[in-house]
């Protein structure tokens, strides 16, 4: 009559049914583990996105705080603050925008009391710091020396072929950007002429 007696097939019907239970939910946490992981990377790259975004932003605000410098130095004295006379690039040009004197009366610089003899402080945005990109890197700083409203900036290239390139502006200002390399405004570069 059957009573009593147990029927192995069904007890191992119930058997695969729980294993597979088992496997099922193994694989329902997989699935979720691996899509916590997609999340957290999204998250992870779009944070280190903003933050790169963010240092784009400040290398803007410092080239557009030097050039407003530079046009204030022009206003004040009527010429651009031409330290090398022999290239457009100009080194050594911080210490005449900060023109400050040391607590001793002393100029901050040799060339602030040749050529900001007022003494007067462009650059007080960056304190008494050279301004550096935020990726470390000093601005490269170029002003129209011969007046004629073009910059030429010269340099040679991979091959050892020399380019010219030519903005019209009386300040060029730009940043290497964050990978650091010189593309002379191409690039990543960040540069007061192209936004």
């Amino acid at each position: 009559d059957g009573r009593g007696r147990l029927d192995i097939s069904a007890v191992s019907k119930i058997k695969r049914k729980r294993k597979g239970g088992k496997n099922m939910l193994g694989q329902y946490i997989g699935i979720l583990l691996f899509g916590i992981a997609i999340l957290i990377y999204k998250i992870f790259k779009e944070r280190k996105q903003v933050r790169k975004n963010n240092l784009v932003i400040k290398a803007y605000r410092d080239i557009d705080s030097l050039s407003n410098a530079i046009i204030n130095y022009l206003k004040h004295y009527k010429q651009l603050p031409i330290v090398d006379k022999d290239s457009d690039k100009q080194y050594g040009l911080f210490p005449v925008l900060h023109g400050c004197k040391t607590d001793f009366g002393v100029p901050f610089h040799p060339l602030a009391a040749e050529f900001n003899p007022d003494m007067i402080n462009f650059v007080e945005a960056f304190g008494n710091s050279m301004p550096t990109d935020p990726w470390g890197n000093p601005y490269n700083i170029y002003l129209d020396r011969d007046k004629d409203g073009v910059i030429e900036i010269r340099h040679e290239t991979a091959t050892n072929e020399e380019r010219i390139i030519r903005i019209n502006r009386s300040v060029a200002i730009w940043s290497n950007g964050p990978d650091g390399i010189n593309s002379w405004g191409d690039g990543d570069d960040i540069t007061s002429w192209n936004r």
